[in-house]
């Protein structure tokens, strides 16, 4: 039974213990762990050092000072992790002799055989261990498993977090994955069993064929040589943000989440297998999932649901025992309880209803005839409720992991909600204290006690001078508005209504500042001298309206989803606005012109 577990050991020392701590040595992902283990050493060092120095004992020997030598234990330091590395990965590593080509040079020591597959058996009773069931259960000899009720759990836990997940890949991986995914789209070279890209919305192939533009080749676009050996050898990473509320945006249809067939991972539907397309095939995210019954005969189905009202749910409240091994002893049983139910029936001690379970007690008579005509006899039915009691005990476990996973998903949420209202509540003040640069009198008081200037006191008048000299157009129609009123009420409505930043800009301007990367060719030179851009924020985002003197040429809109992927994944990149290729932005100089909109422009 142990070995069952060996794929698992194999990646727990290999992969993961092993494949760790060897590349801990040189890999850039681990500079910072390199650092704090380095830091680590020295102050041990320093401490071993000082204490053999001051030791009294060691006064008389000659060797009493010792120097420091920081630098060659870090270098053994990790050496030992190296070594412990590749000890790890021998575990699940046949070694030489294992496989018949081991020389006297190579010559593993017996020892070291001997530790080595001691410990592959250690981790995998550990691993066997943590696999079985509790003792309360007593089921079988492995665990449950829980894998499809905690993904699905932990897709609705991901939405509520607030914490910035970023995943760190190196440029080596990243032209190795781009090699890998080139072969694979090539459809006429692929296997039957591959999973193969769809051409009309497959976002990665929509990616690859861009890059394939610039290529004429078929084979990859990286070589071992030129890119990737180098790459290596540079050692660069990128970091690349994982939105946790990956369904903020894309709500439509094709992105519903459902199970893969493969992983039982919730995956976005256009990711999901082709044979996972059909509506009726798709595996829908289910709050709780419900008992699947087991494929038998209705009569044996009929027979369990009316022994089960019969007795009742336990013996506390037993009802009509039962008693016999036979079906002829079941027959003579219900009759038995035919005559107690219609005694009690005439003489007024049970209601009328009770009239229903004589007529079901002689289907169920009529039910065992059926059964014993097959030739069926008492075993397969007492395996067929055994199954059913099973079943239903497997069931309950898992409603108790649903309702925990429901308990995890409402407390994540509700520190959630607290955390949010908490950060606006403080926003909401710090936007107010900076908009204003009020400063309570409590504050004056003791800063006049003290003799100090506050710096708040300067920002008020700069920004009081900032308003009179050069007010934003908001500000400006908003003090034209406010003349002569004096209602407070009216005055911050006004203010909702006029703070929305706006501002217009010729084309050249937006060249000049390099936003603008490419016009449709087909708008003529004095056109595009003659057209205005003009920006008006609204609901989070922009509408952008164009203009050649005041015919207006297009009109689009810039979503906060635009203005969100600016900030990661398309910070460097170009996006086309207004359909038919008709303009493209870039997006890093959008997003900083958007943004000085948008301060210069509020109220």
């Amino acid at each position: 039974e142990k070995g069952i577990c060996t794929p698992i050991t194999s990646v727990v020392l290999g992969s993961i213990l092993g494949g760790i701590l060897c590349a801990l040595h040189n890999s850039n992902q681990f500079s910072l762990i390199r650092l704090k283990i380095k830091q680590a050493v020295k102050e041990r060092e320093f401490k071993l050092r000082n204490s053999w120095n001051h030791n009294p004992h060691n006064k008389d020997r000659e060797d009493d000072e010792v120097d420091d030598d920081s630098e060659n234990v870090i270098r053994r330091v990790f050496f030992n992790i190296n070594a412990l590395g590749h000890f790890f990965r021998r575990a699940v590593t046949k070694s030489h002799s294992d496989m018949g080509n081991e020389n006297a040079e190579e010559k593993e020591d017996p020892m070291v055989r001997d530790v080595v597959s001691g410990l592959h058996a250690f981790v995998n009773e550990t691993v066997l261990t943590m696999l079985q069931p509790s003792a309360a259960r007593k089921k079988g000899p492995y665990g449950e498993d829980q894998t499809e009720t905690q993904l699905a759990a932990d897709l609705y836990v991901s939405h509520f977090s607030l914490r910035r997940t970023v995943v760190s890949v190196s440029t080596e991986d990243l032209l190795e994955l781009t090699n890998l995914l080139w072969i694979y789209m090539q459809q006429d070279t692929m296997e039957e069993a591959s999973v193969k890209l769809r051409k009309d919305n497959d976002r990665l192939l929509q990616l690859l064929q861009h890059m394939k533009k610039n290529i004429d080749s078929k084979t990859p676009p990286w070589t071992k040589e030129r890119h990737i050996w180098p790459a290596r050898v540079h050692g660069e990473c990128h970091n690349l943000t994982m939105r946790t509320r990956f369904l903020e945006f894309h709500r439509t249809e094709e992105n519903e989440p459902v199970f893969c067939e493969g992983s039982l991972a919730p995956i976005p539907c256009f990711m999901a297998k082709d044979s996972q397309h059909d509506r009726s095939k798709l595996s829908k995210l289910r709050v709780v999932k419900p008992l699947f019954t087991q494929e038998g005969s209705n009569a044996y189905v009929e027979l369990e649901q009316l022994l089960q009202d019969i007795s009742g749910s336990s013996k506390d409240d037993l009802k009509h025992p039962i008693e016999g091994s036979s079906y002829t002893d079941m027959q003579t049983q219900f009759v038995e309880i035919q005559k107690q139910i219609s005694s009690d029936v005439e003489e007024g001690r049970v209601a009328q209803s009770m009239n229903e379970m004589l007529q079901r007690l002689e289907e169920g008579k009529r039910t065992i005839d059926r059964i014993r005509e097959r030739s069926e006899d008492e075993q397969r039915l007492r395996e067929y409720i055994d199954k059913s009691l099973e079943d239903r005990f497997e069931y309950s476990v898992y409603l108790k992991l649903v309702k925990k996973s429901i308990e995890e998903i409402t407390e994540v949420y509700e520190k959630y909600k607290g955390h949010v209202e908490k950060s606006y509540m403080t926003l909401n003040k710090i936007h107010k204290a900076t908009e204003t640069c009020e400063i309570p009198d409590e504050i004056k008081i003791v800063a006049e006690s003290k003799s100090e200037r506050l710096t708040f006191e300067k920002a008020k008048k700069k920004k009081l001078r900032q308003r009179r000299m050069n007010p934003t157009p908001a500000q400006r129609v908003l003090e034209q508005l406010q003349s002569g009123m004096t209602d407070a009420r009216q005055s911050e409505e006004l203010k909702d209504k006029v703070g929305m930043p706006s501002r217009s800009l010729m084309l050249r301007e937006l060249e000049s500042k390099g936003v603008v990367v490419h016009v449709h060719d087909k708008i003529q030179q004095d056109l595009q001298r003659k057209m205005c851009f003009t920006f008006q924020y609204k609901d989070e985002g922009f509408n952008v309206q164009v203009f050649i003197k005041t015919t207006l040429l297009k009109e689009f809109r810039i979503h906060r989803e635009h203005i969100v992927s600016m900030q990661a994944g398309h910070k460097v990149t170009d996006i086309e606005f207004g359909g038919e290729d008709f303009l493209r932005l870039n997006c890093f100089r959008l997003q900083r012109l958007l943004a000085w909109i948008y301060a210069e422009g509020a109220l």
